[in-house]
């Protein structure tokens, strides 16, 4: 029994490494971050637990979010959102505290009623579910760059070890995120520099005619 445990332990190890390493592929193979989310949440659809998933891009400047991606089942919704976190919802609780949260049955009462928690679809259809985890997505010092959202119709869905596998999922994905913002704002000011060296090249011959 103990020997069996052990090989189930080590094919359990084995899975999540490989899953991680599958996530870090999408994260850094793509400068799409509706792309990056979508493979993000079909790889771990077939690992954990998940009725609905979200994934949020938060700026932090702005206290907004910026994007929003919800998954469930083979509806995927996807939403450039600008608005600041509700002040009751996980996403809020998550930027806040910069740790995981998870609740393990949102069929209490009181923790319902503490929390507020209510994923929404971008197009107003609510999610509640029985169970959920929210993890930070944290780069450089401490600065929240998304949060993600796991959902189960099953209460106490997400044991510690899930959390933990998750918190290491949020570090690749948070690489991911950073990186398109860094490669958005270089492409912006590209853009930027190109438009500004036309008008003065426009100026320039407006003047020598």
């Amino acid at each position: 029994l103990s020997n069996a445990q052990l090989f189930a332990e080590r094919g359990q190890r084995i899975n999540e490494l490989n899953l991680i390493n599958h996530i870090g592929h999408i994260t850094s193979s793509t400068f799409d971050i509706e792309q990056m989310f979508a493979g993000v949440y079909e790889a771990l659809a077939g690992f954990l637990a998940i009725d609905v998933f979200a994934a949020c891009v938060y700026n932090a400047a702005q206290d907004r979010i910026d994007q929003m991606f919800v998954g469930a089942g083979d509806r995927k919704v996807f939403q450039r959102a600008w608005y600041a976190p509700s002040p009751d919802s996980l996403i809020r609780l998550v930027v806040d505290t910069q740790r995981p949260v998870r609740l393990e049955d949102l069929r209490d009462e009181t923790i319902d009623r503490e929390i507020g928690i209510n994923i929404a679809y971008p197009d107003g259809a609510v999610c509640a579910r029985a169970s959920c985890v929210g993890v930070p997505l944290v780069v450089g010092d401490r600065e929240v760059v998304g949060v993600i959202v796991l959902q189960s119709d099953k209460p106490h869905a997400y044991s510690d070890r899930e959390l933990a596998f998750l918190n290491t999922v949020a570090v690749q994905v948070a690489l991911g995120v950073q990186n398109i913002r860094l490669f958005t704002e270089a492409r912006d000011s590209a853009k930027a520099l190109q438009w500004k060296v036309g008008e003065l090249s426009a100026l320039l011959r407006a003047a020598q005619v």
